[in-house]
């Protein structure tokens, strides 16, 4: 994931840099437990890949209420691989697995300038909000 992550232009609306091997293996061991510290809040991650090859192209997040009330979405795809519809796609099947899960709302906050994640927002059915969450839109899909 160290080559997923390397391009700075991944943090031209996030915020951040680059992380280095010990910060993301620290932060890996840290989601790799599976809840937040009240266990008010699951996490649920993946690595994606292409399926013709190997090598990590990005990850997806999901943080999903204890109560499956909600259900937070993010994703990260490589710089070489913008465009691809590869966000649009593991977007879609988390969406579905949430909702095979019993999740009621699926939310995602993006920056109101990220022209491509707004798309990706646009493709999985999730549609803009009034709410703002720390300067970004709030997108949201109540799934049924």
């Amino acid at each position: 994931m160290l080559a997923v992550y390397a391009d700075e232009r991944m943090y031209t609306f996030t915020g951040g840099e680059p992380p280095d091997l010990a910060w993301l293996r620290a932060r890996y061991g840290h989601l790799v437990v599976g809840w937040n510290h009240d266990r008010t809040q699951r996490w649920a991650n993946w690595i994606v890949r292409r399926v013709d090859r190997p090598e990590p192209v990005g990850a997806i997040q999901a943080t999903i209420a204890a109560d499956r009330s909600w259900a937070a979405l993010a994703w990260e795809v490589g710089v070489e691989h913008w465009g691809e519809g590869i966000a649009s796609e593991a977007a879609q099947a988390v969406v579905y697995w949430l909702g095979e899960r019993g999740v009621a709302r699926v939310v995602a906050s993006i920056h109101p300038d990220h022209a491509a994640s707004i798309a990706v927002a646009r493709r999985i059915g999730l549609r803009a909000t009034n709410a703002v969450d720390d300067d970004e839109v709030v997108w949201a899909l109540d799934v049924e």
